[in-house]
């Protein structure tokens, strides 16, 4: 009888070394047998061969609606055309919904709480930005997702986004720029896509100023999120507006541009009180002028709607000084 026990112990703990060995399984207190390979879970989210289930959107009932959170940083500002009235920046879009489908139980899979999965095998929201002009091959989005057992799905994506802004460049160069860059679904209505964030602008911000790698001439302020249904023709859309405000660093323009023009008005009022060679030093004005007109040319947008400040009253303003100054001469 003891010759019997010790050959059934010896046999059962020759099996559980072997299994241990594998790796492929752990025994429960209660002798259930947990997979605690990826592949099981896999199996039993049915995603190791193709499902056209997974494809459609993820909810036990239809008419709930499934609630995608978005947050978005910035972490460059490579350039703002003000001749195209575009902005370029550096983007990174982070994603969150629930597949209602993609459920297991941690405890039966060794404790296995998320896994990583090809992004091809799931539906996804199809996010857009309304701005977007950037061509197909500036977007690095990464072919795997996140899945938790809770089912919430996490995907990312970087950009080197193009997008148009309406530039406001009365004050040229000390402006400030706000420019939207708003997010929505292709094809889904709010009744079957919500849109939301993570986090509250403040926190984007902060994330966002601590990650700028670049800026050039242009400081981020803040990014302020905004959240409203868009009316289309079958119904209404839900957006997410996100604004991000630059103002610009005019220290550059002041020195080689503002300086030097009041410098050479200064020595065109001084003109009065030369009398020999007058006119060769103000031609020699005049056209140190005209060369500063022309930088200012290149650099402002061709458009007369929004013409600048020292642009559109540049001119007269010193037209006006010029004559006051005249005049006072005279009666002097």
């Amino acid at each position: 009888m003891t010759h019997c026990l010790k050959g059934c112990a010896h046999a059962e703990l020759k099996a559980n070394s072997h299994v241990g060995t594998k790796g492929s399984g752990c025994s429960s207190r209660h002798g259930q047998t947990s997979d605690c390979s990826y592949i099981g879970i896999l199996k039993h989210l049915n995603v190791t061969k193709p499902n056209d289930a997974l494809m459609i959107r993820p909810v036990v009932n239809w008419k709930r609606p499934t609630v995608v959170l978005l947050d978005m940083l910035l972490y460059g500002i490579v350039d703002l055309g003000e001749k195209t009235q575009t902005v370029t920046s550096h983007i990174w879009i982070h994603l969150r919904w629930r597949d209602e489908f993609l459920t297991w139980n941690s405890s039966d899979f060794c404790g296995i709480d998320k896994v990583v999965i090809p992004k091809s095998k799931l539906w996804h929201p199809d996010i857009g930005i309304l701005e977007d002009i950037s061509d197909t091959g500036s977007i690095q989005q990464s072919p795997m997702v996140k899945v938790t057992s809770g089912g919430l799905v996490t995907a990312q994506g970087r950009q080197r986004l193009t997008s148009t802004c309406e530039l406001d460049l009365y004050l040229f160069p000390f402006d400030t720029q706000n420019c939207n860059i708003s997010f929505s679904s292709v094809n889904y209505n709010v009744e079957e896509i919500q849109l939301g964030t993570m986090n509250s602008d403040e926190i984007l911000t902060s994330v966002s100023e601590a990650l700028m790698i670049t800026a050039g001439e242009w400081e981020l302020v803040n990014l302020t999120i905004l959240e409203y249904s868009s009316k289309k023709s079958d119904g209404f859309q839900s957006c997410l507006a996100y604004t991000v405000t630059l103002v610009r660093k005019p220290m550059l323009y002041v020195i080689n541009l503002l300086v030097p023009m009041l410098y050479f008005l200064m020595l065109d009022l001084a003109t009065f009180f030369i009398r020999d060679e007058k006119l060769n030093f103000k031609v020699t004005i005049v056209l140190s002028i005209s060369v500063l007109l022309l930088i200012l040319k290149d650099m402002l947008p061709s458009t007369e709607r929004y013409m600048p400040l020292i642009g559109k009253h540049g001119y007269f303003v010193v037209c006006c000084w010029k004559s006051l100054f005249c005049r006072r001469r005279e009666v002097a």
